[in-house]
């Protein structure tokens, strides 16, 4: 165990970089959803035109 701790102190930007890329993907998709989301919910309500098609199938 104290072998892992000590690669990871002497090795920090070799295992901090990859968590963080990792974690802004995870961060970045669920802010992605949000509008999505909220955008599909408020166009479902109002009526379409004459002619209009629905966008977001």
């Amino acid at each position: 165990m104290m072998n892992v701790i000590r690669i990871i102190r002497d090795q920090k930007a070799h295992t901090l970089v990859p968590v963080g890329f990792v974690l802004g993907c995870y961060l970045d998709r669920k802010n992605d959803e949000k509008p999505m989301a909220f955008w599909k919910k408020n166009l479902s309500r109002r009526e379409l035109r004459p002619k209009e098609e629905v966008t977001w199938i």
